[in-house]
């Protein structure tokens, strides 16, 4: 029996939540390892360092294709904004108390901010556009301006062509994609290429849900991991400041 739109709206896939609970804690590996080497000065190999930011890359990349599968089943997504800047806001302040040399500045909550803004108005038009074409678009485009902030189009050592110079100008170009010279922060997250991601999550939607066998998978429980997903939000904001506190505490009793 096929499940009708309302009833998919209003039912909850606890798998969804179990890999956004997988990702945040990928996150908070990841956020461990770059205080380990960013503040402590801890140094590693340049092919760790690739290889840490490509795990990031994918799990990022997995945690805003969730977060615009889920624009489907928001039933305020003003408060779901609100909620969003709040967080994105604290971290920031946060980050500028404590490590000013590297704050957080446009980093992925505010990015799911921003995202969320802008699909407030557009979602109603975008519901009906078909999925599956969409969502090819999307991705490649995600794939051509994975690497703008690098100032190129293409995919890690993939090439295609360079955006010219006079993009990179301020904060503004920067919220886009486009950092300037000496732009420094510890999570950046712009528009692009993210929504791109964000836009590949909210159609491939439209085609997961004509699956019913997929669908039986979506109601795949793992407790443990499902909680973690559900506050994902609140364990962002509160992970940097306790990991920073834990590695201060290890490395002034052991490596002092």
């Amino acid at each position: 029996m096929k499940m009708t739109e309302a009833e998919g709206l209003n039912k909850r896939y606890y798998l969804l939540d179990s890999i956004r609970g997988i990702c945040i804690l990928g996150m908070i590996i990841y956020h461990t390892l770059f205080d380990v080497v960013a503040f402590f000065g801890v140094s590693v190999t340049e092919g760790f360092m690739v290889a840490v930011d490509v795990i990031r890359d994918f799990g990022a990349s997995c945690f805003i294709c969730l977060a615009g599968i889920c624009m489907h089943f928001g039933k305020r997504p003003l408060k779901r904004f609100l909620l969003i800047s709040a967080g994105a806001l604290i971290v920031s302040i946060a980050t500028f108390i404590t490590v000013p040399d590297m704050p957080v500045i446009f980093g992925i909550l505010t990015f799911m901010a921003a995202a969320s803004l802008i699909m407030m108005p557009l979602q109603k038009y975008l519901n009906k556009l078909p999925g599956g074409i969409c969502a090819i678009i999307s991705f490649v485009l995600f794939f051509i301006t994975f690497e703008v902030r690098h100032h190129y189009a293409g995919w890690y050592f993939i090439k295609l062509f360079e955006f010219p110079e006079a993009f990179y100008r301020n904060y503004f170009t920067a919220a886009i994609g486009f950092p300037f010279y000496g732009f420094a922060t510890s999570d950046y997250y712009p528009l692009l290429p993210w929504i791109f991601m964000f836009f590949f999550g909210f159609f491939l939607w439209k085609v997961m849900k004509k699956s019913e066998k997929l669908m039986k998978i979506l109601d795949f429980r793992i407790p443990f991991l499902e909680k973690i997903g559900k506050v994902s939000l609140y364990i962002y904001v509160l992970h940097q400041p306790v990991v920073l506190g834990i590695l201060l505490l290890i490395f002034n009793i052991f490596f002092k």
